[in-house]
């Protein structure tokens, strides 16, 4: 789906560097699909980007008509092939630098929604184009390659399972 990317303000705790202004940010939307593991600690699935094959979260833009939860699920389901229970209320934000087919970055602020899996789909829409896997969060954290989004999940981690509560 081909979505212009929305403008947002900067995320708080960020200083804005030479030359950006308060609306440099696009919005993404990203699920943090999670199941409690056979430990008993809660793990979240990740899933490789189409081009680096770097692990991330399922996140996109706003889909027209939809609403922020929304376009998350949507994601969720058409990237990592879940489907489950959406709060809906974000548990989280975090930043990160977006690279282009052009090369150039473009900075995204993505807001986060927890989903509990109820369902992990054999067939999906990016089934041949991502892998998916399940980690704890500690081992999430070390998985990927975005360092705000890594201390996203760290800070989930040090939170418990609350945090996928919120």
């Amino acid at each position: 789906m081909a979505v212009k990317a929305q403008l947002m303000e900067k995320p708080k705790g960020r200083e804005m560097t030479a030359g950006e202004t308060a609306l440099d940010f696009a919005a993404q939307f990203a699920t943090l699909p999670w199941r409690i593991g056979r430990s008993g600690a809660p793990e979240i699935l990740l899933v490789t980007s189409r081009t680096s094959r770097h692990w991330l979260l399922p996140k996109g833009w706003l889909v027209r008509g939809k609403s922020a939860m929304e376009s998350a699920e949507i994601e969720a389901f058409e990237e990592a092939g879940v489907q489950g229970k959406m709060r809906n209320k974000p548990i989280g934000v975090f930043a990160y630098n977006k690279i282009l087919k052009t090369g150039e970055t473009l900075p995204c602020r993505v807001t986060v929604f927890s989903l509990k899996v109820k369902k992990l789909l054999d067939d999906w829409p990016e089934a041949g184009q991502r892998e998916r896997e399940w980690f704890d969060i500690p081992a999430a954290a070390d998985a990927v390659y975005e360092p705000q989004l890594r201390d996203f999940l760290l800070g989930l981690s040090r939170l418990g399972p609350i945090a996928l509560l919120r």
